[in-house]
């Protein structure tokens, strides 16, 4: 009797050891898992926004405002890609003439100008048809010096990008040159 229990506990340790150690190596692996597999990182669930091109964006004018002698055009970007993207910070932007050669006007970023205050640059997600907003700013013939500049574009590089955007923008600039805004993401922003 004493012999046919001893196989018994043997067995059932052999059994609960083997039990243990392929637990032990289960939960190795689970938790290595996830740090290890690729998909972990990359999942399609998880958005990886790309910095907007121009190719992928329209350049409009939203509106224009004046005050006190300033002139301003409120630009509108429109996003016409189906994904989502993202822009931060300034547009370059120069002023060109009819021929779309520059001209030497001075062009500065500035958080805030006459018509607008406050704008703080900030990371901009663009979802598909949505839109962004700068502001471009300058002062006019009414108290300027007489000797205006006219310009009929303005040509926009945006942050990250090489190639240009360029809309029909009439500007007489006669005192100083002209304040940009960073990119924001609604007209409240800007304080329109």
């Amino acid at each position: 009797m004493g012999t046919a229990v001893r196989p018994a506990r043997h067995v059932v340790a052999l059994a609960l050891g083997i039990g243990l150690v392929l637990l032990g190596l289960s939960s190795c692996s689970s938790t290595s898992s996830p740090a290890t597999s690729p998909t972990a990182t990359h999942s399609p669930t998880a958005t990886a926004l790309t910095t907007c091109q121009a190719i992928q964006l329209t350049l409009g004018i939203q509106s224009e405002q004046s005050g006190n002698g300033n002139r301003a055009y409120l630009y509108q970007l429109e996003n016409n890609a189906s994904d989502a993207c993202t822009l931060e910070g300034y547009p370059v932007v120069r002023v060109l003439n009819m021929q779309l050669q520059p001209l030497p006007i001075p062009v500065s970023q500035q958080t805030s100008a006459y018509l607008y205050t406050n704008a703080q640059p900030q990371l901009v997600t663009l979802a598909s048809a949505a839109n962004a907003y700068f502001v471009v700013e300058w002062v006019g013939a009414e108290y300027g010096s007489g000797t205006c500049i006219s310009a009929g574009w303005v040509e926009v590089i945006l942050p990250d990008n090489q190639l240009p955007l360029a809309f029909p923008s009439p500007i007489a600039v006669c005192t100083g040159g002209v304040a940009v805004s960073p990119i924001e993401p609604t007209l409240t922003a800007l304080g329109y």
